[in-house]
């Protein structure tokens, strides 16, 4: 049993030094040739322009809602989420209330 597990394990050694030793080293970018027969790759040479961001770029104006009734909009003013790594999941998961996390949020909100 030990010698068939030692034979293994040095077939699995000689596999992976030949694999090192003998795999291509080719690159695999997008190539093209150009009209002297040479070949060359087509990978960016130059950073790519990140367009610059901005609050205002983010948050704006633009938004038409002049047709909307006034009395069905609802403004998010923050997100969230409950994260189970830190304890926040099991007491809602516990007492079958999974408003238990933001039971004591309303009435803040309320007040402003």
């Amino acid at each position: 049993m030990t010698k068939k597990i030692l034979i293994i394990i040095g077939l699995l050694l000689v596999g992976t030094i030949l694999f090192l030793l003998v795999r291509p080293t080719v690159s695999y970018a997008p190539t093209t040739t150009t009209d002297s027969g040479q070949t060359k790759s087509l990978e960016a040479k130059k950073e790519p322009q990140i367009p610059s961001l901005s609050i205002e770029s983010i948050f704006d104006d633009r938004v038409d809602i002049e047709g909307l009734d006034e009395s069905k909009i609802i403004r998010l003013i923050a997100t969230g989420d409950v994260i189970p790594a830190r304890g926040a999941n099991w007491p809602a998961v516990t007492s079958g209330d999974f408003t238990y996390n933001w039971r004591g949020d309303g009435c803040f909100f309320e007040k402003r």
